[in-house]
Formats: structure tokens, C-alpha cells, sequence
């Protein structure tokens, strides 16, 4: 039960190292664009830079600025799904720190902790517990 939630935990832990690393580079290259057209703007007041080719960078740059600060945005929401997830992980530690688990099923303590129940099949079902995480659970052959 608890190896597909390591697993989901370690792709989180690794996609936000990703994210910062994506997004570092992001922020580099935003900067550095912003400096490009800064210059390009003082080389066309000057005329030092025909009408036409400054047209073209310029919308070349700003074409490439607006992908990258979509890509920003995508990247600061997807740190948000981590902060969430982690948040409904923590809050999925406490509860069940807070536990008293008995030999029988707790009606009260399964639905503070499982937002979903998938089924996958007649054979195996899926429990979203609080934090996003997918747990599975084979049925066996007697209960269906």
C-alpha cells in the first residue's frame, strides 16, 4: 500500500526540483531579453538600426518573451499543485497521528482521509486519500 505513495511522493519531490531549475533558467532568459530590447530600443533611437530589422526583433523578442513568461506562469501553478498536495499530505499525517486504529473499520476515520474512491476495474479499485495521493487496492475474488 505504502509503495505507491512513496513513489508519488519521490515524483513530487523531483518535479519540484525541476521546477526550480526550469524556472531559474526561465528567469535568466526573461532578463536577458529585457536587456536585448532595452539595447535594441537605444540603437533605433540613435538610427543606428534600420526601421525594418528593429520591426523584426523587436516582434521576434517580444514573441519570445511572451513564451517564456507563459511558461513561468505554468511552471509557478504547478508549484502550487505541490504546495497543495503537500499541504493535504501533512494533513493526512496528523489525522492519522491523531488515530486510534482498531482491529475493525472506522466509517469516521476513513472518510476524514479518502476523497475518492476509482474504479479501475472488478478487480482493483484506487483510493485518493487527502493530499492526492492514489492508493490501490486489489479485490479479492470472494467479496465481488
Amino acid at each position: 500500500v505504502l509503495s505507491p505513495a512513496l513513489s508519488q511522493l519521490q515524483e513530487l519531490s523531483q518535479r519540484e526540483a525541476r521546477t526550480s531549475r526550469g524556472m531559474l533558467e526561465i528567469v535568466k532568459e526573461i532578463g536577458s531579453i529585457q536587456e536585448k530590447s532595452l539595447l535594441l530600443n537605444r540603437l533605433r533611437e540613435r538610427n543606428m538600426i534600420p526601421i525594418d530589422a528593429f520591426l523584426q526583433k523587436n516582434a521576434d523578442m517580444s514573441a519570445r518573451l511572451a513564451e517564456l513568461k507563459r511558461q513561468r506562469r505554468l511552471q509557478i501553478e504547478a508549484g502550487d499543485e505541490s504546495r497543495e498536495m503537500r499541504k493535504g499530505l501533512l494533513e493526512l499525517q496528523h489525522i492519522l497521528q491523531e488515530a486510534e486504529i482498531k482491529g475493525t473499520f472506522d466509517a469516521q476515520l476513513f472518510e476524514r482521509i479518502v476523497e475518492k474512491v476509482i474504479a479501475e476495474s472488478s478487480k482493483r479499485i484506487w483510493f485518493q486519500v487527502s493530499g492526492g495521493l492514489l492508493l490501490p487496492s486489489d479485490i479479492k475474488e470472494k467479496m465481488r
